[in-house]
């Protein structure tokens, strides 16, 4: 089984991307998982804590190959604690070419989450009529503690249903 087209953790402490360029990656598939998931470029998953992906730019990824449901086009983090997303681009991802959650980021699970000045532009969540919804164009957040979104500009993100950023079950919003 292989999540992450490019970088894949499970449990990684202070984690640390930036001033990277990651182009053209296609998501990795999980057979093991409730359903067939496949992930985008950078999957973190499982207790991973000081996590910081900064000052990078994620171009035309794409998460889901076939029958996989693409969770994210770049980015996917579950379980994490300590998460710093900030200043990084994100273009043309696609989390989805039939069924598909979250164009250029999915973050799920996780504490202490900042998203902040990042730049999202023509993402995509899923394409096909008749998949089931696939929220989020540009990102959505499930069951977060403790998340700040700011200064972020989100522009042209597409999806299938739902709205650019939903979040859902969110706490302690700032």
């Amino acid at each position: 089984d292989l999540y992450g087209a490019a970088i894949f953790g499970v449990g990684v402490e202070d984690f640390r991307l930036s001033g990277s360029e990651l182009s053209a990656n296609l998501g990795g598939a999980c057979e093991s998982a409730g359903r067939p998931v496949a992930h985008g470029a950078v999957s973190l998953v499982s207790g991973s804590r000081g996590v910081t992906i900064t000052g990078n730019t994620f171009t035309a990824h794409i998460a889901e190959l076939g029958k996989y449901i693409g969770l994210s086009g770049a980015i996917y983090i579950e379980g994490a604690t300590g998460v710093l997303l900030g200043q990084n681009l994100f273009l043309q991802n696609m989390a989805g070419m039939n069924n598909g959650v979250g164009g250029a980021l999915v973050v799920e699970r996780s504490t202490a989450v900042q998203v902040d000045g990042n730049r999202m532009f023509d993402n995509h969540a899923a394409d096909d009529d008749a998949a089931e919804p696939a929220p989020g164009g540009a990102v959505p957040i499930n069951t977060p503690t403790d998340l700040r979104l700011a200064n972020n500009v989100m522009a042209d993100n597409t999806t299938d249903a739902a709205t650019a950023l939903p979040l859902i079950g969110t706490h302690a919003l700032t």
